[in-house]
């Protein structure tokens, strides 16, 4: 294994973790933190906006998907309800792009008309989300794009204001 380079899948470490799973006799979690990402440091990866992030999740699932094909249900499971989620991300990362108001929207229609996103929604329980979560969710399994930014543009209105 070894790891993917970031320009290809978006992130850094998410894919090798899986690969190296594969491997693990035992794992152990510590619910600490022990990095912290900056988002003002425009050199990082995660610099406030990435153009080709969406592609380059894209690429992730896509490898994570074959990584996972011969394993037992739950694991596709758990891979459709992360790619569920990540229209946070997405959602959040169109909010700090340039582009005009309609623009942002049409790129997270463009994200929830996906394959990925389209199958990844057909699955998603939001029973056991939070009121507000249940909100975000309903909206993006329903590709209300308006919706779904004004609240991506609220959310991060609330992170900066820490």
């Amino acid at each position: 294994i070894k790891f993917t380079d970031t320009k290809e899948i978006g992130t850094e470490d998410a894919l090798f973790n899986i690969q190296y799973l594969e491997f693990a006799e035992k794992v152990n979690v510590l619910n600490i933190p022990l990095y912290n990402y900056l988002k003002n440091n425009y050199e990082s990866l995660t610099k406030l906006y990435k153009p080709n992030l969406f592609q380059q999740w894209k690429n992730l699932y896509s490898k994570i998907s074959d990584l996972i094909q011969l394993k037992n249900g739950e694991f596709k499971k758990a891979l459709n309800n992360r790619i569920a989620l990540s229209i946070i991300g997405l959602s959040l990362n169109e909010t700090f792009s340039d582009k005009s108001f309609s623009e942002k929207k049409n790129k997270i229609s463009e994200i929830l008309h996906d394959d990925f996103y389209q199958k990844a929604y057909q699955d998603l329980d939001l029973k056991y989300f939070p009121l507000h979560w249940k909100l975000f969710f309903f909206f993006a399994k329903n590709k209300w794009c308006v919706s779904l930014l004004m609240m991506a543009i609220v959310m991060r209105f609330l992170i900066n204001k820490k």
